[in-house]
């Protein structure tokens, strides 16, 4: 596993489309610096990288696997090398991916993860060839960093991935470890705990929201939303708005028809592929996915 020491860098994380810069961090954020090189002084000019490039936080076997769907076949087996070399129960990876490049000599390097409550920025470094410098052939840059999963926080985690230039290259919410709650006790006995109850949950709208971001935000949909609150209309929405994100929505049948599939609730690609025995890879194609997000209410081809 490639880490160096923790360093104390004094930092602040810009919320936002925005990178690590100074300030003061509290005693409850890691830094880990996983890169001798200074990334900041690297010439990137391009969108992020090229057709297919991934920026991912894995952290299981089917995780690996939906990331390895994505990647070229000139690289393809030694990434899944580098991967199974990971100890899943133990350890997460940390994956960055340029995608086919159309020139030689481009790099990637992951160069600083800071952990601070439920947020994990990924720092990277993108540098592209002088011209004229190297001949013109297609590289498949990428760099992989493990950390124990003991530094990725319990519960629904956000981790974002930054160049150098502040440039949002991966922003997900993922759940790596699952969220441990307490049990009250007494005398020594755990209570029983009641079981859990669907209730609906509203949201404030605040300044910069748009019914996408919410969307994204509560792992739902635009229409999913909309059904909830049929009062609003889309993107019609202003501050201080309540706004329900949460309750009972009349999906329609999970059963496919006519080859589409209409997800629910819990689902993964891993679990539809099943139901259809197909794989994983064949549905991001039929689908045109770029990576296995996906959501309550998506309607996916699950047949060619």
């Amino acid at each position: 596993m490639r880490r160096l020491t923790s360093v104390f860098i004094i930092f602040t994380i810009l919320i936002g489309f925005s990178l690590i810069a100074p300030a003061s961090v509290g005693a409850s954020t890691l830094i880990i610096s996983t890169s001798n090189e200074s990334v900041w002084d690297w010439e990137w000019d391009g969108k992020g990288g090229g057709p297919g490039a991934n920026y991912r936080l894995i952290w299981s076997e089917k995780t690996a696997e939906s990331f390895l769907a994505g990647v070229h076949t000139d690289v393809k087996e030694e990434l899944q090398a580098r991967l199974e070399k990971v100890d899943f129960d133990k350890q997460v990876a940390i994956v960055a991916y340029m995608g086919e490049m159309p020139t030689a000599g481009y790099q990637v390097e992951i160069a600083q993860i800071a952990v601070m409550d439920q947020t994990v920025l990924i720092d990277v470094g993108m540098r592209q060839p002088a011209e004229g410098v190297v001949a013109q052939v297609r590289s498949y840059p990428y760099d992989v960093v493990t950390l124990p999963r003991t530094d990725i926080p319990a519960g629904e985690i956000r981790y974002r991935m930054v160049n150098q230039n502040g440039q949002v290259l991966g922003d997900r919410l993922t759940t790596v470890n699952a969220a441990v709650k307490d049990t009250a006790a007494k005398d020594g006995n755990a209570l029983p705990q009641k079981p859990s109850v669907a209730k609906d949950a509203w949201y404030t709208v605040k300044t910069g929201d748009t019914l996408w971001a919410l969307a994204q935000k509560f792992k739902t949909t635009i229409e999913t939303l909309l059904k909830l609150n049929p009062e609003i209309k889309m993107d019609e929405i202003y501050v201080g708005q309540r706004i329900k994100v949460k309750g009972a929505v009349l999906l329609p049948a999970p059963v496919a028809k006519d080859g589409i599939h209409v997800v629910q609730t819990g689902e993964s690609l891993w679990t539809i592929a099943k139901q259809y025995d197909t794989t994983i890879e064949k549905l991001m194609e039929w689908n045109k996915l770029t990576d296995d997000a996906i959501w309550a209410g998506q309607q996916l081809r699950v047949k060619a």
